[in-house]
């Protein structure tokens, strides 16, 4: 193989430049030793096909060289992989073939000049083609002829398999449909495709002004008007399901719900029943009860897992719905009729996991295909997808078949109109993403390119119109903002601007960089490191410590070398340590919950807020490892130590800003709350910066020497997480939602 020698590559949310060896993900410049740098390169020059490790050696070492290369190049590909987010045992970009190399699976947009031709021999590898010599003997006479042969055999060759390669997936363009303040989600098309109902909790209800919730709504596909509202009830409405005639929407009702009641990390159960609403509009009638909805919180995203209606029968007599029985079995999927309410059961899922949800009958009627529920090792919920065969009259034949293998949460499942296919989002690359797949189970889930593709969630595809809409999760916008301490009359101006979520902003000792936490490159926080104005963002970390977790509350060191941070950990917090240049982190906690790290100012202590003594209160640990001592025994978090050393400040479980002395003594409320949770992290040899707590939050400064606190800057949005000031106390810096978290709906046209 011959390298493309310059030339840029486009494949999913990732660019390549050869030229200046970079590699970039959604724009942002993104780390990746030499090494992987050109075996991705390797793999790009020939997507589709087979690059074999002889190739991949050549291309890392001369001959000369003498490694061991089978080693080297497997911890490459592994370190490429996890770059990608990707992996072995469900590839999205590298697949790899025991015993003869590797193969790039996602299509490839190429700028620049085109890979440069090569001479292709049996074996499969390339060489240069032989030069005849300038005197050739007799004998030596055949061989240009053999070349020239063999040339045209692999012009024909290549024009051959040039002609048997599928052409590349189009990326399809995905358009709002809405774009609501709240969320707009759970779509479901009208038989003719020209409308569609879904959830929306951005109105007011009608009986009671104060109480926002979610109602069922209809809309135009092809007009930007108001919807049309069918629901206005203080419990909360979702999942409609549009009957097969078109006369009416099925949907659920989860009775005595609130979300601010759910609890982050864990299962939580409401009532929930099934009710039906004319189409155009009228009375309601409840169908069914259904038991228990289970919703899982975690951070800003409430995700459903189990008993809702999630479909009709073709004939329109039935619906779909995941039940529970009993508090101790696992919901099942059955048929409820939509006329009487009765229930008919369709899976048996084994005891001891949440049970089957998402269950969608195919256009024709001959199988069922749905989610089966269960609890991951990292104690959070996880599905794979199932089909079973139906007879003519919808009953179950033999035992449902598992189509996918990838313990990642299934979040809807949708038929294609020949019922050879299915749509479903999955966690299975790492973020929620539309995936499709054959009932058959003949091959892998590809990935469904789409132009706005990121946080895909429940899809829906019309019956007529071919037209694919789903839900799009919109991330809190929150951004870095920096204020004028010196001249607090100068407005602030965004720092770190992102379409993401930046906060935890801290200035190092010497002000010159900045250390923050911001999820612009995955669907976890991670920590990131920028100059002083905001420029050459970069991620400390290009390897997350799970899969799974979250990273955040960055302190730099006294020193400028070293950075504490927080980081999820089987569903715990625990303190990490790494150089502020990147490398290995050091786990320094392991049990009980772990945060908000900070230093002293000798850097010889980290202190943290931990709850293993039953509640949070602060401790400190030695930097160089050691056990932890207890300071606060009153409760307290969000630690910085005081300037001489002595003492620490913090926020109370009272929500006051405090002072105790090092040995746990003197303790003395300064300010009075309410305090936001950042609490006295803006502390200077004149005073303390902090935000109150409460919907209107404002920048406040505590004298030292007064005694008492005034107000520098009211903000006209609400804030993010964290803040810091630089050590010439002449800026500040600020995370402010600039947008509040909600979803949209897309649309994407011409589906097949």
């Amino acid at each position: 193989m011959q390298p493309q020698t310059s030339g840029t590559y486009r494949f999913g949310v990732f660019e390549l430049n050869r030229e200046a060896m970079e590699l970039r993900k959604r724009g942002v410049l993104i780390k990746l030793q030499d090494q992987p740098f050109r075996i991705l390169c390797a793999l790009l020059d020939a997507p589709g096909e087979i690059v074999s490790r002889e190739t991949l050696k050549a291309v890392l070492w001369p001959q000369e060289t003498f490694v061991e290369f089978e080693r080297s190049i497997n911890a490459a590909v592994a370190k490429l992989r996890q770059t990608l987010g990707d992996s072995a045992e469900n590839p999205r970009f590298i697949e790899t073939l025991a015993r003869r190399g590797y193969r790039f699976l996602a299509p490839v947009e190429v700028e620049g000049r085109p890979v440069a031709q090569t001479l292709v021999r049996v074996g499969g590898e390339a060489e240069t083609p032989p030069r005849a010599e300038a005197r050739p003997s007799k004998n030596k006479l055949l061989w240009p002829l053999l070349a020239a042969a063999l040339t045209a055999a692999a012009a024909l060759g290549g024009a051959a398999l040039w002609r048997s390669k599928p052409a590349p997936e189009p990326v399809l363009e995905a358009v709002p449909l809405t774009s609501y303040p709240g969320n707009t989600d759970t779509a479901t098309f009208s038989p003719d495709g020209s409308q569609v109902a879904f959830a929306w909790d951005g109105e007011k209800n009608r009986d009671n002004p104060r109480f926002t919730n979610s109602d069922i709504y209809i809309q135009l596909v092809s007009s930007g008007n108001r919807p049309l509202r069918l629901t206005s009830n203080p419990r909360t409405d979702t999942r409609p399901v549009w009957s097969p005639d078109g006369r009416s929407i099925a949907f659920t009702r989860m009775e005595n719900f609130d979300a601010q009641d759910a609890l982050p990390g864990r299962v939580n159960n409401w009532a929930g029943a099934i009710f039906l609403v004319p189409a155009l509009g009228g009375a309601e009638r409840e169908v069914a009860k259904i038991g228990a909805v289970l919703l899982e919180l975690s951070g800003l995203q409430l995700s459903r897992n189990g008993n809702e209606v999630s479909g009709w029968s073709p004939d329109g007599h039935w619906l779909v719905s995941s039940v529970k029985e009993a508090a101790d079995r696992p919901n099942a999927l059955y048929l409820v009729s939509a006329e009487s309410g009765e229930k008919r059961r369709l899976t048996s899922p084994p005891a001891g996991i949440p049970g089957d949800t998402d269950g969608v009958i195919s256009p024709d009627g001959r199988t069922l295909a749905f989610g089966r529920v269960v609890i991951n090792t990292e104690g959070w919920t996880a599905s794979d997808v199932y089909v079973v065969s139906l007879a003519g009259d919808y009953r179950p034949q033999g035992k449902p078949k598992r189509l996918t293998f990838d313990n990642a949460r299934i979040a809807g499942i949708a038929w294609t109109a020949n019922s050879r296919e299915i749509v479903f989002s999955s966690r299975r690359g790492g973020s929620e993403a539309l995936w499709r797949m054959a009932v058959s189970g003949s091959a892998s889930p590809k990935p469904l390119l789409l132009s706005q593709g990121q946080n895909a969630t429940y899809p829906a595809i019309s019956r007529q119109g071919a037209r694919l809409v789903y839900t799009q999760r919109v991330a809190a916008g929150a951004n870095i903002w920096r204020m004028n301490l010196s001249d607090p009359s100068q407005a602030p101006t965004a720092l770190i601007p992102s379409s993401r979520e930046e906060f935890s902003p801290q200035y190092s000792p010497d002000g010159r960089r900045i250390v923050f936490a911001s999820d612009r490159s995955s669907a976890r926080h991670e920590i990131w490191v920028c100059d002083a104005d905001g420029s050459n963002p970069s991620q400390l970390l290009t390897t997350p410590l799970t899969t799974t977790g979250y990273s955040g509350s960055p302190r730099w060191s006294s020193d400028g070398q070293q950075i504490a941070f927080d980081a999820q950990i089987d569903n715990l917090w625990q303190i990490f340590t790494v150089s502020s240049h990147g490398g290995k982190p050091r786990q320094m906690t392991r049990d009980s919950f772990n945060s908000r790290p900070s230093w002293s100012h000798d850097g010889k202590w980290i202190y943290l807020t931990s709850a293993r003594s039953g509640r949070e209160e602060i401790w400190r640990i030695p930097a160089d490892g050691g056990d932890a001592v207890q300071i606060t025994r009153n409760g307290g978090t969000n630690a910085t130590e005081s300037e001489d050393g002595k003492s620490i400040w913090y926020l109370n479980s009272d929500r006051g800003i405090w002072n105790v002395r090092i040995d746990g003594s003197v303790a003395v409320r300064v300010v009075a709350g309410p305090v936001s949770d950042t609490g006295p992290s803006g502390v200077t040899h004149e005073g303390i910066y902090y935000f109150t707590a409460g919907p209107h939050s404002v920048l406040q400064f505590f004298s030292f020497a007064t005694g008492k606190s005034r107000l520098i800057l009211a903000p006209v949005k609400p804030l993010g997480f964290g803040m810091g000031v630089s050590p010439d106390g002449h800026w500040l810096l600020y995370s402010q939602i600039d947008r509040e978290a909600g979803s949209d709906l897309m649309l994407v046209d011409h589906f097949r």
